[in-house]
């Protein structure tokens, strides 16, 4: 998983704020569809234009 990396680091160098985050996203993704990740996407896309 592309977040594995990130999260790795951030453990690593106990960089609390990033470990957070990646693990906030991951439990955010898992479990859906790749049409369902998608349609998130481009409402946040949406949300920030």
């Amino acid at each position: 998983m592309v977040l594995f990396t990130p999260s790795q680091a951030a453990s690593y160098l106990n960089i609390k704020g990033l470990l957070d985050l990646t693990c906030q996203t991951t439990d955010t993704i898992s479990g859906h569809n790749l049409e369902e990740l998608r349609s998130f996407l481009q409402h946040q896309e949406r949300l920030l234009a």
